[in-house]
Formats: C-alpha cells, sequence, structure tokens
C-alpha cells in the first residue's frame, strides 16, 4: 500500500511540475514568440542531435556538397 502511496505522490509531483514548466513556457512565449520558438527548437535540437549520424551526399563528382541528409541511426 505504502508503494502505491509513494508512486501516486512521485506522479503527482511530476505532473505538477511539468505544468508548471508549461505555464511558465507559454508565458514567455506570449512575451517573445520568435526568441521563444527559437529557443524551444535548439533546446529540442541539443536532444536530437547526439543521436544522428550525418551522411553527406556529393552528386557532382567532388564539385559541390549538394545534399545533407540527417537519419538516426539503426540499431
Amino acid at each position: 500500500m505504502s508503494d502505491a502511496e509513494g508512486y501516486s505522490k512521485e506522479r503527482v509531483e511530476r505532473a505538477t511540475g511539468e505544468a508548471a514548466r508549461f505555464l511558465s513556457l507559454m508565458e514567455e512565449y506570449q512575451k517573445n514568440k520568435d526568441l521563444t520558438a527559437s529557443r524551444i527548437y535548439v533546446e529540442k535540437m541539443e536532444q536530437i542531435l547526439p543521436y544522428l549520424k550525418i551522411y553527406v551526399v556529393d552528386q557532382d563528382g567532388g564539385e559541390s556538397i549538394s545534399n545533407l541528409r540527417l537519419m538516426l541511426p539503426r540499431n
């Protein structure tokens, strides 16, 4: 019973924290939409990019880089 109560309390506290973070982020977004959107984008890219492999495809035989594809690694 105590494990269930502890789990319940943890979940409620986590949800409360996530809601507070969202409301804070929404408030900042309403003040400056472009800056906040850019910040959110950068934060997500910082989370995603370490897991990506970058492939440079050169279709011009060394003339120039014509295509840059970001692909998730296959495990």
